[in-house]
Formats: structure tokens, sequence, C-alpha cells
């Protein structure tokens, strides 16, 4: 990746700032902006406290405990290599020496798996149909097929560029009746709404490059402070 493009969302989250300060639309019916929502209320209250023994490995340590994985399932369903063998005696040793609980962790990987989907994935349904308030940075869509904006807010700026994409249950679909002046990526945003569970995937270019954006909510836009609209759609 080159130097500018690495540093590309910081110098538009600098710009979006300083811009941005007293934009504010609103839909035609005037309401009052609910609290500030933490995106953690986004996530399935307790989903994400649960002690994970996988997490005080280093990349070396979890390495070798997939190799070990690997090997053992292999000696399950067939005979393995002399040499085979011989490795997964090695990575047994090493880990053991390094005071690694080679079975524990072993004995509780789905079911730890299973702990980081739900905080990963699970939305809350303690917030389904309520009106929020969200801080956070846009990633522009194309608009809707009925003319409608489309764009998704994220917690960080930098994601599915210098980031990996988020989870989704941290990714939120906004839909607006309004056309912006000029949307543009990881742009801080204030969005005011009713959100609402509803699964979507859509494919987008997002620098050059095609990802696949995956949402747990869609947040229909009551208004939005942080960008300009010119004109509102008729649909």
């Amino acid at each position: 990746m080159s130097t500018r493009s690495r540093f590309l969302p910081t110098i538009l989250l600098i710009l979006g700032f300083a811009w941005s300060g007293s934009l504010t639309v609103q839909a035609a019916e005037e309401k009052e902006a609910p609290d500030i929502t933490p995106w953690e209320h986004l996530v399935v209250p307790g989903a994400a406290d649960f002690e994970d023994p996988f997490a005080m490995l280093d990349s070396n340590e979890l390495y070798l405990l997939a190799e070990l994985a690997s090997l053992r399932e292999l000696r399950d369903t067939s005979t393995l290599t002399h040499q085979q063998n011989d490795t997964l005696a090695s990575i047994e040793a090493k880990l053991t020496g390094q005071g690694v609980d080679i079975d524990g962790l072993m004995a509780r990987r789905w079911e730890i798996a299973e702990m980081r989907r739900a905080a990963a994935v699970d939305p809350n349904p303690g917030i389904d149909g309520t009106d929020i308030s969200l801080n956070g940075f846009a990633v522009p869509a194309p608009r809707l097929n009925d003319g409608r904006t489309l764009f998704y807010l994220s917690p960080e700026a930098g994601v599915f560029i210098d980031l990996p994409p988020p989870t989704q249950n941290q990714l939120v679909r906004v839909i607006f009746d309004g056309i912006p002046e000029n949307l543009y990526l990881y742009q801080p945003l204030k969005v005011n709404g009713r959100i609402e569970i509803e699964r979507t995937d859509q494919k987008m270019w997002i620098f050059g490059g095609e990802v696949s954006v995956v949402s747990a909510y869609t947040l229909v836009a009551d208004s939005i402070e942080g960008v300009g609209f010119i004109t509102h759609t008729n649909h």
C-alpha cells in the first residue's frame, strides 16, 4: 500500500472534523434526538464478557496449536507418517514447555469459537425498533433504486482499507431521504433515527477493491449531523 493511501483515512478524518461542525439536516418531522448510544450496546449484553484463553497466546503459539489440531485430527482418521509423528511430538513438547494447556484448550476450542461468533455477529434484540443516536464514520454506498441515500456507519475510520471489516453488529446500514452534497469515505457523522435488526450483505468497491459489506442492522435516519443535503427524494 502506498504512503498516500495509508495516510488518506487520517487526512480525511482531520478534514471532516474541520468542515462538518455545524451542518445538520433533518427530516420533515422534527424529533428530539436521543442520547448518544455507545456502540457496545449493539452487541448482545454479556456476549463479550467471557474469559478467552486463546487470547493469552501469541501468534506463534496459535500457529503451533492449529498445526497440532490438524495433525491430531489426521491421526484420528488415518495413520501418520514417521515425519508427521515427529512433528506432532515436537509441537506438543514445545507448547507444554511454554506452559500451554494443550488438552484444556483443545477441549474448549469450539465453545470459545461459538462465544466469539456470538459477540461478533449476533445483534442486540433489546434495541430492535428503538430510536437511537450514533456517532461514527461513513462508508458511502450506491443509492437505493428509489433514490434514497445509503451508507454504512462504523465506529472506526479506516475499515475495509487500513483496518479489517467491522463485525456485523458493529456496522450499521443507514438509509436517508436526502441527497448529500458531498459524502466522503470516513466522514464523521452523528445519525439519529430508528434502528432495526436486519442482516444485509452487499458487494461494493471501496478504494479500488471489491469487498463484502455485512451488517446486522438497518437505521432509517430522521436527521444526520455532519453533512449537508441538497434535496429530499420522493418515493
